[in-house]
């Protein structure tokens, strides 16, 4: 299956999207996710940080969740960007993002799974993979308006 690997299909992910969820995240703030949490709060996206690690705790203001399902009623998402492990991408994760409207699978720098890639993209939703939100985002000079 097709994945997003042109600059026009990344800029337009980056653009579009305006609620995230940010998923398999670190608190520590040396970490290439938490240096993309704080870059995405200062673009002005909305952010919901998912980590059972953290669940009901608080990361730079923001309640985590344990899961996609611990987001309250109606919470809309537009893009899940995933950091951590690859293996521990699932199809219940992916499920789990649709069932929140997520249109768009991000795979951080390093994080691959071509098996649940291929998955998400079968279900229609636009899957970037091994890039870094932050990079793109720079490298793109995208403009986001909240």
């Amino acid at each position: 299956m097709p994945f997003c690997d042109s600059d026009e299909e990344i800029r337009g992910i980056l653009e579009t999207s305006h609620h995230i969820a940010v998923v398999g995240f670190s608190t520590s703030p040396h970490s290439d996710s938490y240096r993309t949490i704080q870059f995405l709060l200062k673009k002005k996206y909305s952010l919901f940080l998912i980590n059972p690690l953290y669940a009901w705790q608080e990361v730079l203001g923001f309640k985590v969740y344990a899961s996609f399902w611990g987001l309250p009623l109606r919470t809309k998402v537009d893009m899940a960007v995933i950091f951590g492990v690859s293996t521990d991408i699932t199809q219940s994760l992916i499920e789990s993002a649709i069932a929140r409207d997520a249109q768009s699978l991000w795979l951080e720098k390093g994080v691959i799974n071509l098996p649940m890639a291929n998955y998400a993209s079968m279900l229609k939703m636009n899957v970037v993979m091994n890039r870094s939100v932050l990079e793109e985002f720079r490298r793109l000079r995208v403009r986001h308006t909240p």
